[in-house]
């Protein structure tokens, strides 16, 4: 039958689990894939609290914060806590080149890099593998 109208069309995405895109799950992922050093850090960092002492596994901290079920990762949590996003996700990748000077017209090419890894790590400073850096 023809939706009538805008709201129902939204019922129904919201009805299959996928109106939110962070939500899909990650064909061959698994909670084996998040790097559990990292985890830990965020969940000291963030709750103040150890990945020891929060009296459950790591599967089901996961699930509880959205970012996996049924033992299989979502786009969320694989992009911010696999330990290699990138080969679970090749086409969400992040690449950084670095140009002389700090004008928008500078043309003076100096280096690329692909960065590979925990995707939250370039954003918290203090975790993560990019922490001896910055």
């Amino acid at each position: 039958r023809k939706i009538n109208s805008r709201e129902e069309l939204m019922r129904i995405f919201r009805n299959s689990t996928l109106a939110h895109g962070d939500d899909v799950p990650v064909h061959g992922s698994s909670t084996l894939d998040i790097d559990e050093g990292f985890f830990n850090a965020f969940l000291i960092k963030e709750y103040g609290i150890d990945i020891n002492d929060w009296g459950v596994d790591i599967d089901q901290i996961l699930e509880n914060m959205n970012l996996a079920r049924a033992g299989q990762l979502n786009l969320c949590g694989t992009l911010l806590f696999a330990s290699r996003p990138q080969n679970l996700l090749p086409v969400f990748n992040i690449k950084s080149v670095f140009f002389e000077g700090t004008q928008i017209t500078g043309d003076r090419y100096i280096d690329s890099r692909d960065l590979n890894g925990e995707t939250l790590g370039y954003f918290l400073p203090g975790i993560g593998f990019l922490a001896d850096k910055y």
